[in-house]
């Protein structure tokens, strides 16, 4: 309900990145953290350049305001299980080229997902090559959508505002 009023409301603001780099086996990449309330709606990963790029874990920690849960996955174990199409909360995958070495895992909520203290995301690369002969870096472009609640004291008098019926 709070996210159809965030245009009526002050104190937040849509925070997006987009992350480029590259991850060894082995390796775990934070590619953000957030230490504020907020709601994460989207993320999109694309991991190159290696067979083994489809066994990095796209791992997100939400402190969700009734209890803190993670969502952790592999565009390979994704891939098995069939998840190629979007759906309601979870990953998916929606690119897997094993000739170009190309796999995009997202995660797109049907609607946005509150946290009340804290959002972080990471790539966990495989411990050692899984499907290559050797150790190739893998290349990520991750871009990533989220509200954040910068003055929550604002924010809570904007929504008493609003419920009072004092929309100016």
């Amino acid at each position: 309900m709070i996210y159809g009023l965030l245009p009526l409301l002050d104190g937040w603001a849509w925070r997006y990145k987009e992350y480029t780099g590259s991850i060894s086996i082995g390796e775990t990449v934070k590619l953000d953290e957030i230490q504020a309330p907020g709601y994460f709606v989207a993320v999109s990963t694309l991991l190159s350049g290696s067979r083994d790029a489809k066994h990095v874990h796209i791992h997100v920690d939400i402190d969700h305001p009734e209890r803190p849960f993670s969502i952790d996955f592999t565009p390979f174990g994704l891939y098995a299980f069939g998840s190629v199409l979007p759906i309601p909360f979870g990953g998916y995958v929606n690119k897997w080229d094993d000739a170009n070495k190309a796999y995009t895992g997202s995660i797109v909520p049907a609607r946005p997902v509150p946290f009340a203290h804290s959002f972080r995301i990471k790539l966990i690369a495989p411990s050692g090559p899984v499907e290559e002969s050797e150790a190739l870096d893998i290349s990520y472009h991750a871009a990533l959508v989220l509200i954040e609640i910068f003055n929550v004291e604002r924010f809570k008098e904007s929504v008493n505002r609003v419920f009072r019926g004092e929309l100016t």
